[in-house]
């Protein structure tokens, strides 16, 4: 897939990015604990960005478990996914078609130095 330096696809075709974010700044996120105040502070970005929430998926990896949280507008689907007890996030934009790659990326995720 081809695309120009502001983020258009060149010629129509489904398409999605996907994002890491770890962010060592901040002291780790207990979704597992904290599951009401996070959903709610992530459907209220949602909305303000005209998008609705779907629902949310509990997956597990080898870094542990993952709350992925699903978004959709007109033909655009969002996921962010929150790795529990970790400073890191996973976050998707783009056709929904490519869902289940973005679930199967990061159930495969695992911490720099476990073993496979």
């Amino acid at each position: 897939m081809w695309r120009t330096d502001f983020g258009i696809p060149v010629w129509r075709a489904s398409y999605g990015e996907i994002g890491l974010y770890p962010n060592p700044k901040t002291r780790p996120i207990e979704v597992s604990r904290d599951f009401e105040r996070v959903q709610a502070v992530l459907v209220e970005q949602a909305r303000s960005a005209s998008m609705s929430p779907i629902g949310y998926r509990k997956l597990r990896s080898n870094a542990g478990d993952v709350y992925c949280f699903e978004f959709r507008s007109n033909k655009l689907s969002s996921v962010v996914c929150l790795f529990d007890h970790t400073t890191l996030s996973v976050r998707f934009d783009g056709a929904p078609n490519y869902m289940d790659d973005v679930f199967e990326v990061v159930s495969s995720a695992r911490r720099i130095g476990s073993p496979r």
